[in-house]
């Protein structure tokens, strides 16, 4: 047991630790990269020691900054939004630190096209790494756009909002369940029949009964943390009466 924990234990830190060193990597490749696209044969360039020390210094500068903004400790199985523009945050101090340094070694000249070329070339290195890492981590879990059928539970969602993408998308990546998401019903009329981690809008609140009987529900969860208690009273009166648990 002692074993298996360590065992655990040392694959976040691995992963952390890789993850760190891609960032530094990444920064430090891409000031390179970006200083070759932009000047030819190196007019008006860095010389070749500066440009090394520059994208050294890039390097660290993504290690401090990265480590201050937290990035590492993101998993990337739950990759959002906001930790895309973390990592685009993080690049703005990269973006900065070419503008001056190569505007204060050279000159004005090409400065403004190299520092957004690299801003731009080291945050997408940043989250390609990261979304592979999460599309690896889902490797498992099958997209389904329509329900599964056979022994698994028939799970219908009260709520389209943003608990209820998360409550399917648990669902959907978790292989120790037997539930399959049939739809989602919502009051909100700009969101019926929208298409939510692969799973429709099928109906209002008040079209559980019929959507239960015609879909074969067998479970119903209520994903609407916003909702007052009489709202929940109306809900859950309805889906008592209904033959879903």
């Amino acid at each position: 047991m002692a074993m298996f924990d360590a065992h655990s234990n040392l694959l976040p830190k691995l992963r952390r630790s890789l993850l760190v060193a891609w960032d530094v990597l990444a920064a430090s490749a891409s000031v390179v990269v970006a200083h070759q696209l932009v000047f030819d044969q190196g007019t008006a360039g860095q010389s070749l020691p500066r440009l090394f020390q520059l994208a050294a210094l890039a390097g660290v500068t993504a290690l401090v900054v990265g480590q201050i903004r937290g990035v590492d400790r993101v998993r990337p199985r739950y990759l959002g939004l906001y930790d895309a523009l973390n990592l685009g945050l993080c690049a703005l101090p990269q973006v900065l630190l070419v503008l001056l340094m190569h505007r204060y070694q050279v000159g004005p000249m090409g400065s403004v096209a190299f520092a957004l070329l690299h801003g731009f070339q080291v945050t997408m290195l940043w989250l390609a790494v990261r979304i592979g890492m999460r599309l690896y981590s889902w490797r498992q879990v099958p997209f389904q756009l329509m329900p599964v059928s056979g022994r698994r539970r028939r799970t219908l969602i009260v709520g389209a909002g943003d608990a209820g993408e998360v409550v399917a998308r648990e669902i959907q990546k978790r292989r120790d369940t037997d539930s399959s998401i049939t739809g989602f019903v919502d009051d909100s009329p700009e969101k019926r029949s929208l298409i939510i981690s692969g799973v429709r809008v099928l109906g209002a609140v008040n079209d559980i009964p019929r959507i239960v009987e015609s879909a074969q529900v067998d479970e119903i969860l209520i994903a609407i943390p916003s909702a007052t208690s009489e709202e929940l009273r109306r809900i859950v009166k309805i889906c008592k009466g209904t033959s879903a648990a």
